[in-house]
């Protein structure tokens, strides 16, 4: 008998639920559905892709897109610029406006610096 059916019958002995029993074979919090066993995931939930272990990777949450196979972003949000190397950057930082016509002074008020 291999260890993985001797734990399982352990388990159902022990009144573990079939729930539990995936949790403690294969813990994986991105998976959608497990095998009947309970020890593979058959398919990652949506923005995740399996890794190379077999277990189920978030996607960034700056990826608009993203390649299933790999994981890796393909288009980001608007703001997150171009993916490099299939990472989105962080979000795009405006440079405040030249104010040329400094309205304070131009009305006799001190600006507090």
């Amino acid at each position: 008998m291999s260890k993985s059916v001797f734990v399982l019958l352990v388990l159902l002995i022990a009144g573990v639920s079939s729930v539990n029993i995936r949790t403690l074979l294969w813990d994986d919090p991105n998976c959608a559905q497990f095998s009947a066993d309970g020890t593979k995931c058959l398919c990652c939930s949506f923005r995740s892709v399996f890794d190379k272990y077999g277990r189920c990777q978030r996607v960034s949450d700056n990826c608009k897109e993203w390649d299933n196979s790999t994981g890796l972003c393909t288009c980001c949000y608007p703001g997150y610029g171009n993916p490099v190397k299939g990472v989105c950057g962080g979000p795009t930082v405006s440079t405040p406006p030249v104010v040329n016509d400094d309205h304070c002074a131009k009305y006799g008020y001190i600006d507090a610096k």
